[in-house]
């Protein structure tokens, strides 16, 4: 038995999976106890994920992943909770929820034109439960918004218009404005595979966020991008131009400043990048996953890897670069200016090096960038690559000045840092580790 005083300090993954043996124990005084605290709290997970949603999660057992037998399991049990304490609101949401995953394991995900009459109907009653359920815990006393969200999936699967799912979202709302997978439900509805037309759902994601204002509508923006454009979620390509990329990221920066952030938002952030096809920012990101990714946010890892690969390819314009460094240094004299200002520069440079290293925290990833030298040894600087809150921080005060001038204006010195150190590649320019 997991003990209430210790769940609440169990990270995303850990509190479902304690919460489920809970279930499968039949702790409900102490389940009861976990969600009442939950709801009253409204606490959420580093990332802004509400303890409430996932505390059901754990009830469903990975709703996404269940089985028949799993989800037969669960029912069993929850309605063992119902039966002992009648009054449970927690119970009743919980038993709706999986009797909703149960009727759409019937169905199948296909088309409906690929779902044959069996299995219609076997979809109809379980569905019947579904009702039954939400109405009987619609009598209680306590209300939860949980209830909400799955009247709204459940009056999704049984096909009523738009306006009558859209009357469950108000009230939800008016109820927990910002228990946002009730306004990430809705996007999902209006998507055109449902109820909507080409852009209603991203149309839909901006009214929103203007209407809750501020970083929460920020965050809630971010929230319905990830839900409608997860990896394998659009079933259109072109869907992902109808958001706006720089609402996106003021959502995610949001999303840090209020809650800070976790492994999955950073992967669902590096994944919408990718479809953003912002390079600068994936490789930011990227850099500060590393070999931590996340299935949820990928689906496999092969993706994952080519996604990176993408993010860390230097651009043709970077190349052309690193082509013309490597002329000047084999050019009459170029050798010796970089073997002198390579030796100054790093001298002078030595204590902002180690500065933004110890800034870091040991990120110090390795980069390079280019000074372009004018006439009088004064080095204008080029972007970085890859860039990274390391490369920022060296960036803004690095001294670029050397004492001679090079052998002509535009000479291009090539600079590596990384792991305390800086070298100046008097050969030519290699790309950093991190970037190959």
């Amino acid at each position: 038995m997991v003990a209430s005083t210790g769940i609440g300090a169990l990270e995303y993954d850990e509190y479902a999976a304690a919460i489920s043996k809970l279930l499968s124990s039949e702790e409900f005084a102490q389940l009861d106890q976990i969600a009442d605290n939950a709801r009253s709290s409204k606490s959420r997970f580093p990332g802004g994920a509400w303890k409430l949603y996932t505390f059901y999660k754990g009830l469903c057992g990975e709703c996404q992943r269940a089985t028949d037998v799993s989800v037969e399991g669960n029912i069993e049990h929850l309605k063992h909770w119902v039966a002992a304490r009648p009054k449970s609101i927690t119970a009743r949401v919980a038993l709706a929820q999986n009797y909703l995953e149960y009727a759409w394991l019937a169905r199948g995900d296909g088309y409906a034109d690929m779902v044959d009459q069996p299995a219609w109907k076997e979809f109809e009653r379980r569905l019947q439960l579904v009702k039954t359920t939400l109405d009987q815990a619609e009598t209680l006393k306590a209300k939860c918004p949980q209830w909400f969200l799955i009247k709204q999936r459940a009056a999704r699967a049984q096909g009523l218009d738009i306006q009558e799912i859209s009357a469950i979202l108000e009230k939800g709302s008016s109820f927990e404005p910002l228990y946002y997978y009730l306004y990430q439900e809705q996007a999902y509805a209006l998507e055109p595979r449902w109820y909507g037309e080409d852009g209603d759902s991203e149309r839909y994601a901006a009214k929103v966020a203007d209407q809750i204002g501020g970083k929460q509508g920020a965050f809630i923006y971010f929230r319905i991008a990830t839900t409608l454009h997860c990896t394998g979620c659009s079933a259109s390509e072109l869907a992902f131009s109808h958001m706006s990329w720089p609402r996106i990221q003021e959502g995610y920066a949001a999303l840090e400043e209020m809650y800070g952030t976790s492994k999955s938002e950073l992967n669902e952030f590096a994944h919408l990048s990718i479809r953003a096809e912002d390079r600068a920012v994936a490789s930011r990101l990227f850099l500060e996953i590393g070999d931590n990714w996340d299935r949820d946010a990928w689906r496999d890892k092969h993706y994952f890897e080519s996604s990176r690969g993408w993010a860390f390819a230097p651009s043709p314009e970077q190349i052309a670069l690193w082509r013309k460094a490597s002329a000047n240094a084999i050019e009459p004299g170029g050798a010796p200016y970089l073997d002198q200002v390579g030796k100054e520069l790093e001298a002078k440079n030595a204590a902002v090096v180690k500065g933004c290293t110890d800034q870091s925290k040991g990120k110090d990833y390795a980069f390079n960038i280019m000074l372009k030298m004018d006439k009088d040894g004064n080095g204008e600087k080029l972007p970085a690559y890859p860039a990274s809150p390391f490369s920022d921080c060296v960036v803004a005060k690095i001294i670029t000045r050397a004492a001679e001038p090079p052998p002509h204006p535009d000479f291009l010195i090539s600079l590596s840092f990384g792991t305390k150190s800086m070298t100046i590649h008097s050969q030519g320019a290699t790309l950093p580790e991190s970037g190959r």
